[in-house]
């Protein structure tokens, strides 16, 4: 596995990896959380209601857990400033692009 991400991902494999992969699990969580609300919301048995939530809250506790997991490895600051944050959304398509 490791020689498949190390050639997907080049010389920063483990770094490029782990974040790229982080950022589509958070993605991933906050759409199955919005999805499990909107049915939740939409249920009309409160059972169903119940266990839909359930899912919800689950799904936005693993989001939270993966938020925290870019924040410590310093991926992600959601405590920046926007400018901050722009800046360095822009650096980063220009390192990806300078990959290519």
């Amino acid at each position: 596995m490791t020689n498949f991400i190390s050639k997907m991902f080049g010389e920063k494999a483990d770094q490029s990896a782990d974040k790229t992969l982080a950022f589509a699990f958070m993605a991933a969580a906050a759409a199955s959380a919005q999805a499990y609300f909107t049915a939740a919301l939409q249920s009309t048995t409160p059972e169903v209601r119940a266990l839909l939530s359930g899912f919800a809250t689950q799904k936005a506790l693993e989001h939270e857990g993966i938020s925290g997991y870019l924040i410590q490895k310093g991926y992600f600051n959601p405590y920046d400033d926007s400018i901050h944050q722009l800046m360095a959304a822009e650096q980063q398509a220009q390192q990806v692009m300078s990959h290519q």
